[in-house]
Parts: structure tokens; sequence; C-alpha cells
């Protein structure tokens, strides 16, 4: 049988219906394929945090099996990260859902009178697999510039790295000594994290402070984003224009507590932006020209009312800082379901060197009125990243 590296099985007869046969039962074995999963994972005594691989677990066993969207793309660079911790994620899915699908045979012996369901099921297993090897594969140099695109539309586009912080060192041993301060006049720190542009906020009590880390109880999407990141940026008035990182070391789903450690210090940045900034849902192009002779595509990263960023796959640029130039682009607003042509007039205001390209920061010179459209872009895809947050959240925390 072919399929696609899209998860859509060519050819295939009947999968809408075998799906929707079979969702009650993919859901109520969720449980038992992610604890199944973590023994085998356990039993190759790797050094890896639970959640985190929990976490990933769930999200690769609901795109499989349930979700619309099956892009996992996202799963080869995970392979690739655990590799280098000695963890084989082809190994160990492989092994769960070998279980699986010796489970779902012997419920499809009564329910079933024929091998369509498991074939589907293998088929769409398969792909996973595939999509889960890290091995580099030969792309075209247009799948090649999609690939780069749809990572960077992604929530996050790389992990952060808590490498350089020592859970014994200054930077650490300074703030649990600060936490107990805080936690002992009762007042709170706030978490940030950012979910594709948009900041999630919350103001915490410290609840309970160790000697290497801190545990805090946050609301839900808070918990959702950090269990995505395994980091958060705590703030409070007396760092100045700096800001702490700390490190997810673990979470508890059912209590919504999360212990902090691995502290560091980070410079203000995109973190303190003034405007919403939003990343698309799908690769928008945009021409860039200029009455200089410049006609070229980007690819929207991310948009604000004051400005975007683009992903133009050029090494060398036809253009410099500080040059104006003129950005054409189509605009979905959901709220009058219309698509606003626009001509921007733009200022390259940052240029910055990514993966076989250039990102490069745009600052709006717009015209009366252009404002509102893209507004109602922003207002729109706002919409859609909080429903997918909390969709998240819903499935992170049954």
């Amino acid at each position: 049988m072919k399929y696609s590296a899209d998860f859509t099985i060519i050819g295939y007869m009947g999968e809408e219906e075998i799906i929707t046969r079979w969702e009650g039962y993919f859901k109520n074995y969720e449980k038992k394929f992610i604890a199944t999963a973590l023994k085998v994972g356990s039993a190759m005594k790797f050094d890896a945090d639970p959640e985190e691989l929990k976490s990933l677990l769930l999200m690769v066993y609901t795109t499989t099996l349930l979700s619309k969207d099956k892009d996992l793309s996202a799963c080869r660079q995970r392979a690739v990260d655990m590799q280098k911790k000695g963890i084989d994620l082809k190994f160990i899915l492989s092994k769960t859902f070998m279980i699986f699908l010796s489970d779902m045979a012997k419920q499809a012996f009564y329910k079933e009178n024929s091998f369509d369901a498991l074939n589907y099921v293998v088929q769409r297993i398969s792909l996973l697999l595939e999509s889960c090897s890290p091995q580099e594969e030969e792309k075209s140099e247009e799948e090649d510039v999609r690939d780069i695109v749809t990572k960077l539309l992604s929530h996050r586009e790389k992990r952060m790295d808590f490498s350089d912080a020592d859970p014994d060192g200054a930077v650490s041993q300074w703030a649990i000594k600060f936490f107990k301060q805080i936690q002992s006049k009762g007042e709170k720190i706030t978490l940030m994290n950012i979910y594709k542009g948009l900041n999630v906020v919350s103001h915490v009590p410290v609840s309970t402070v160790g000697k290497k880390s801190i545990v805090v109880e946050t609301p839900p999407s808070q918990l959702g984003v950090m269990a995505i990141d395994r980091y958060t940026i705590i703030k409070h008035p007396s760092f100045g224009r700096k800001h702490l990182l700390a490190e997810v070391k673990q979470i508890d789903p059912d209590t919504r507590r999360v212990s902090l450690w691995r502290f560091k210090w980070e410079e203000e940045g995109v973190e303190n932006r003034k405007y919403i900034r939003v990343k698309p849902k799908e690769p928008i192009e945009i021409r860039v020209k200029s009455e200089g002779g410049v006609n070229i595509t980007g690819y929207m990263v991310d948009i604000s009312v004051v400005g975007c960023a683009l992903y133009i796959h050029l090494k060398d640029l036809p253009f410099k800082q500080g040059e104006k130039l003129t950005l054409e682009l189509d605009l979905e607003d959901c709220h009058n379901k219309r698509v606003n042509h626009l001509i921007i007039k733009s200022m390259v205001s940052e240029i910055r060197e990514f993966k076989k390209g250039n990102i490069v920061v745009f600052d709006f010179m717009l015209e009366t009125g252009q404002d509102k459209y893209i507004s109602a872009y922003i207002s729109c895809r706002q919409t859609d990243i909080v429903r997918e947050l909390n969709e998240y959240v819903s499935e992170y925390l049954s």
C-alpha cells in the first residue's frame, strides 16, 4: 500500500470510519501506552526527565492516532536531541506500539471481520517511526525551505540550554536565598513563557524552597507551556532589566505543582516586547520589492502592528539594514471572512543569519487604515493560539 509523508494513505478507503469506530479505544488506551513506554525507557537506564518524555509521548500518541493535525516534523529534532542523551526514541516507540497492536488485535478479533483497521493503524505507525528517525534525507530546495519555515513557526524553535547552570553554582545559591526571602515576606514572583508569540504570564507565591530547587503552583495555561518548554522566565521588580531563567525539574499535573532549579541570568530581550506578536499557523509568502529592482520572496515568521520578521532563503541579500522596501502580502480576516491584500512600506531594522538564509526584521511605515487589517489578523490568530493551548492543557491534565 502506498502512503505519503503527511499521513495521507493513498487509495485507502474507509479510514475516517475506522478512526471514528476506534476513537474511544484509542483515547482509553492513552495512559497505558505512556506507562508502557516509560517502563521500556526506564529499562534502558538513560538519564532523562520522565515528565519531558511523558509530554513527548503524549504528543506522539495523540498526533498518530487522534489528532487532525498529523505533522510530526518536530519529532525528528526531538529524536536527535534524545539520541545525544543515549535515548533511542524510535526503539521505545517501536516496542510500545508492538504491545499496543497486540492489545488492539485482541479487541479486533471480536469487533472486525477483516484486517482493515489493523492495516490502517500499522501504516500510520510506520509513518510515525519514519518521521522520528534522526537520519537526514536528501530534500529538494523547496522541501528544505518549507521544513525551515515550519520549524520557525512551531512553538519552540530550539531547546533552552541549561548545561551551563550549575545547581550548586553562585547564581543558583543566590536564587535559593532570594526565594526564601520572598516566601517569608509572602510576596509573589512572575512566571512568563511565550507560546507561538503570545505571552503566558502568572503571578504565584513560592510554595516550597529546598536546597537546590523551589516549588510553585501554577494556573493550567502556565503549566501547559512549561511542560512543553521545560523552563520558565522569572521576573521580580528587584531584578531590574534582567530576568532569571529556571529549568523545569519536575511537574505534577494533578496538583499543578512545578519544581524549578538550575537558575541563570539573562539580559532583557524579546520577552519585554510592547506589542502582541504572533506566529502564523501556516507559511505565508511575502513579496519584498523596491524601485531599485529588489523582487524576492520571504516567509513570515511573526507579525505585530508595528512590524514583522521574515525568513528569506538567501545568504547574500540584495539590500542592507536601514533600507526602505515594500512588502506585499495577504492577511486573513476571520471576523469579516475575507482576505486583505496589503502593500506596506517598511524599513529593514535588523538582519540575522539563520540556516541557509537570513531572518529579516521590518518596521512598518503604515498608511491610514492599514493597521486595522493587521490588527484583525492578529486578533484571529491570537484566538486560534489560545484555543490550541487550552486543548493541549486539557489533554495534558486529563
